[in-house]
C-alpha cells in the first residue's frame, strides 16, 4: 500500500518534471519503514533540523531516499504531504492533498466558470520550481474528470462516464 502511494506521488510530480528526471526517480527511491527509527536516519541531523524548522507541525514522517535527496511523506492538520527535499534538506517540490475545503477560492472559482457548480472529491497541489498547479477530482451526475489547473489554464486530464 505504501508503495503504491508513493509510486502515485512519484506519477503526480512526474507530470511537471521533464520524463527524464522522473523517470530517474522513480527508478532510485528507496522506500523505509516509517514505524521504525531507523527510517528518519537516512538524512542527516542538519537535513532533518531544515526540515523541522519547514514543517514544524509535520506528523507520522515516513522518509524515503532518492538519486536527488529524499522524499518525506507526512500529515500536518488535515492535509497529506509528500516532499521532495535535495541533499541539503532544501524543498524542490512538494504534493499536498486535501479537501475542497483548503482549496483557494480563486482555484474554485475557475472550476466554476469552466464546469459550474460541481463536486470536488479531492484535490492535489502540486509545487515544484515555485510554480504550482492543481490536480482536482471534480464529479457530476453523469461523469468525474480529472482537471489540471494552473493560473492560466484548464485542462481536462482524465475523464471517465459513469455507467
Amino acid at each position: 500500500m505504501k508503495k503504491q502511494f508513493f509510486l502515485s506521488v512519484l506519477l503526480i510530480a512526474g507530470s511537471f518534471v521533464s520524463f527524464a528526471q522522473f523517470q530517474q526517480a522513480a527508478y532510485s527511491v528507496h522506500l523505509v519503514d516509517p514505524k521504525t527509527y531507523e527510517a528518519k536516519d537516512i538524512a542527516s541531523a542538519s537535513v532533518k533540523m531544515l526540515f523541522h524548522e519547514q514543517y514544524p507541525n509535520a506528523n507520522e514522517e515516513a522518509w524515503a531516499q532518492t538519486g536527488k535527496g529524499f522524499l518525506v511523506s507526512f500529515t500536518s492538520g488535515a492535509i497529506q504531504y509528500n516532499v521532495f527535499l535535495n541533499k541539503k534538506g532544501v524543498m524542490t517540490s512538494q504534493v499536498r492533498t486535501y479537501t475542497e475545503s483548503f482549496l483557494p477560492s480563486a482555484v474554485r472559482n475557475q472550476i466554476n466558470d469552466a464546469y459550474g457548480r460541481v463536486v470536488i472529491s479531492s484535490v492535489k497541489e502540486v509545487t515544484t520550481k515555485g510554480l504550482t498547479a492543481y490536480l482536482v477530482t471534480i464529479t457530476s451526475h453523469q461523469s468525474w474528470k480529472v482537471l489540471r489547473l494552473t493560473p492560466e489554464d484548464t485542462e481536462v486530464v482524465e475523464e471517465y462516464k459513469k455507467g
